[in-house]
């Protein structure tokens, strides 16, 4: 678990007018967001939010370690031992609403919002001492969203003080794109049926879009109902897992069912394809009632054959018993 980096200034010497210099002070955070590869290719267009949960200031008692923490999140204290997850639920963290992004009940807390740049960068100036969540809203384009992080300003690192800036690295999350495409060929195919599709794909809920242009949103081991020329594509999945698509009722009602890689592995910031294929026609309808009727003719034959056998058998017993 992540854990809340808050140290004291043992550097602070017990006066007044220096222990009390910081709450004047301003900071600055600095996210540098890259895919976590060996070039660092930098994750542009991503919705960042920094939220202040707690304020540092200095006392005005001459104490050497003189940093307050005044948390301003009702009903919750925070120190440095405090856990993001704790913060979370406390602040309600929840990604049900309609557009299916985080929603927090922030209670009135300050935040700030910035989207990062081309170089996959974000500054937050400006800002009071105190510790901060950062929360991704929105992830760039074949990505997930990153894990949230908890930082303070000021702060220290192996025990050296650090001035009032930090910068934070959070590590990328990649997807890849799974499309799921619909096709039948014959002339006994409806065109309008509605195909149930199982979807095996890791764990997480995904966004999805039709060719027609119906969206919604899907998780692990659900289904979707496809109509046939009417292609989806299930974005964002997170890349380098399996996946597996196969038809309920493969095989039914006349339908020979085909599959053309219909399980893989995602791939990081590409699309990968699965294609089922419904074949019927009416010839296939016609030899089966045919066959279906020599059966049946077959199994009439044979039970006569048996009857007959029987009766006779039962003449030769009566006989015998005369």
């Amino acid at each position: 678990m992540l854990k809340l980096l808050l140290v004291c200034f043992w550097l602070l010497r017990p006066m007044v007018s220096e222990t009390l210099a910081i709450n004047d002070e301003k900071a600055q955070i600095v996210i540098n967001y890259f895919d976590d590869n060996a070039q660092k290719v930098p994750v542009s267009g991503s919705s960042w939010i920094l939220v202040k949960v707690a304020r540092i200031v200095t006392e005005a008692d001459d104490k050497i370690d003189g940093l307050k923490i005044i948390s301003l999140v009702d009903g919750l204290k925070i120190d440095k031992n405090s856990e993001i997850e704790e913060i979370l639920q406390h602040l309600e963290l929840t990604k049900q609403d309609e557009s299916h992004q985080k929603v927090m009940n922030i209670k009135g807390l300050e935040v700030y919002e910035k989207i990062t740049n081309d170089q996959g960068q974000i500054i937050f100036d400006d800002l009071e001492p105190g510790v901060y969540l950062g929360l991704e809203q929105s992830a760039a384009a074949y990505h997930l969203c990153a894990e949230p992080f908890l930082l303070s300003v000021p702060a220290t690192k192996d025990g050296v003080e650090s001035d009032m800036d930090q910068t934070v690295e959070p590590k990328a999350v990649l997807g890849g794109n799974l499309r799921i495409s619909k096709k039948a060929s014959g002339n006994a195919v409806d065109r309008q049926e509605r195909f149930a599709m199982m979807i095996e794909i890791p764990s997480g809920t995904y966004r999805y879009r039709f060719a027609d242009g119906q969206t919604g949103y899907i998780s692990a081991h659900q289904q979707l109902l496809v109509n046939v020329d009417n292609d989806v594509i299930i974005y964002d999945v997170l890349a380098n897992q399996e996946y597996k698509v196969y038809e309920v009722k493969a095989n039914q009602d006349g339908y020979k069912t085909i599959y053309q890689q219909n399980e893989g592995m995602i791939m990081a910031k590409q699309e990968v394809s699965a294609t089922i294929i419904n074949e019927r026609s009416y010839h296939d309808e016609v030899d089966t009632k045919v066959a279906s009727m020599i059966d049946l003719a077959l199994g009439l034959w044979v039970l006569s054959i048996i009857v007959i056998l029987g009766l006779g058998f039962l003449d030769k017993s009566k006989e015998h018993k005369r």
